[in-house]
């Protein structure tokens, strides 16, 4: 619950995987290694959100080309569900 107060919100949701994977490996890893995984993985979703944030708003203003190319490119469809179901709904 506090990962998820401070904004960490991937970070909640791996946080048992990434310990269950740190605990069972025949070697454990680094507490640095299991911390960079966390942050990437947090960092990465950030990313991702902010673009697909992005995309919806330019759609929103009335740029179409620019979530033609979206769906071209394929960006659109790597999207997590709520996404997409944002996307349809404005559509």
């Amino acid at each position: 619950q506090l990962l998820k107060s401070l904004g960490l919100h991937r970070i909640s949701e791996i946080w048992d995987r990434e310990m269950e994977r740190a605990t069972t490996s025949a070697s454990p890893p680094s507490y640095r290694d299991v911390t960079c995984r966390l942050l990437r993985e947090q960092y990465i979703w950030q990313r991702q959100r902010r673009r697909v944030i992005d995309t919806c708003s330019r759609l929103a203003a009335g740029h179409a080309d620019d979530l033609a190319a979206a769906l071209v490119s394929g960006y659109i469809n790597k999207a997590p569900v709520w996404v997409m179901a944002a996307v349809e709904d404005v559509i």
